[in-house]
């Protein structure tokens, strides 16, 4: 299982979230779980959301 940190804006952080489901549909990962978004500290525009994914070797060319 691999634990990701994605921070941005919120539509950054969309994009990200697309950009793992599109990974999935390829069979090249499975999405286990993606968090609410966390505002960050303070006054700033970004916000923090985690998600842990499996990475199926047999589809990414056995990446090492």
């Amino acid at each position: 299982m691999v634990k990701i940190r994605i921070q941005g804006t919120r539509e950054e952080n969309e994009q990200a979230k697309k950009f793992l489901d599109a990974c999935e549909r390829r069979g090249e990962i499975e999405i286990l779980s993606v968090s609410d978004p966390y505002a960050n500290r303070g006054n700033s525009k970004y916000e923090r959301v985690y998600a842990e994914i499996e990475i199926n070797r047999s589809q990414t060319g056995g990446l090492q």
